[in-house]
């Protein structure tokens, strides 16, 4: 892409390449999680501040403000990654993150693949081996820029998705997927035939509340949020890049994370948890071609 080429519509590959962020690890691999600013500057924001703000991702923001995020968001070379929240609502925030998505010219699970992963829900078996192989087809079938935005959605939804913040919020899981199916999986041929909706709507609704279950075996069962995706700031790397079993807690003083665990109350756990969102973007490193 060009110098001024505007992020909203510019493909994934192409936008990770000039506007990519690292945000930390994809669980179970030492592989990079890596997605647009506009994805980890809203995601960051609507974790820290809108995990209790009723019907997040269904009402509208203001078209207005929206149209001015995403002027920020197209405008080379920060791509929003300094973005002044102020002025902005919650709401803002959440529409511009659907309409990003929305937007892209091949949504994160591509049409080659909807039939794969429709036909996936259908089968006869337990939830735990369908979240398995959910998360064994999004590893083998997805390219690493879909793959890594897709993951990071599910990990921002299913933690709005605990019951915790969705009492407060009235958006349970089917209530989320209801809204951002058709941000991430779409067949141009169904667009017009309500079953076929409905359908989509539970498989994206399945992703995200079986969404721990994909996370491979040897990965720590995270205490907020699914642990898709291990944060920059969950762990340490020494000078030789193996992983570090010590880091600084809030207070200063030296915790084992060997078992990358939350500790405290579950408000606690919840605040470091939000910490560790805000670390990622915060830390972030731009990805350059």
């Amino acid at each position: 892409p060009g110098a001024d080429a505007q992020l909203f519509g510019m493909p994934l590959a192409c936008a990770v390449k000039v506007a990519g962020v690292r945000v930390g690890r994809v669980a179970g691999s030492s592989e990079a999680c890596v997605v647009p600013t506009v994805v980890a500057a809203c995601g960051r924001h609507l974790w820290d501040h809108g995990q209790h703000t009723q019907g997040i991702f269904r009402v509208n923001g203001s078209m207005k403000r929206v149209q001015r995020l995403q002027e920020e968001f197209n405008a080379a070379p920060a791509y929003g990654r300094h973005t002044d929240w102020s002025g902005y609502t919650l709401h803002d925030a959440a529409t511009i993150l659907r309409r990003y998505l929305a937007a892209l010219p091949q949504l994160v699970i591509p049409s080659e693949h909807y039939d794969a992963f429709m036909g996936k829900l259908s089968e006869t078996a337990p939830d735990a081996d369908k979240a398995r192989d959910y998360g064994a087809m999004i590893a083998r079938l997805l390219q690493p820029e879909a793959r890594h935005t897709l993951l990071y959605m599910l990990e921002l939804l299913a933690g709005f998705a605990q019951p915790a913040n969705s009492g407060q919020t009235l958006m349970n899981a089917s209530n989320l997927a209801a809204v951002l199916q058709p941000c991430l999986m779409v067949h141009p041929g169904h667009v017009a035939n309500p079953q076929e909706y409905s359908r989509a709507k539970d498989v994206v609704e399945f992703l995200i509340v079986h969404a721990a279950a994909m996370c491979p075996a040897d990965e720590p069962v995270a205490a907020t949020g699914a642990g898709l995706i291990v944060f920059d700031g969950d762990e340490s790397q020494s000078a030789d890049g193996e992983r570090g079993r010590f880091v600084a807690s809030d207070d200063g003083t030296t915790v084992d994370t060997s078992a990358n665990e939350l500790r405290g109350t579950p408000q606690q756990q919840q605040q470091q948890q939000q910490n560790r969102w805000s670390a990622a973007f915060t830390r972030e490193s731009a990805v350059t071609a």
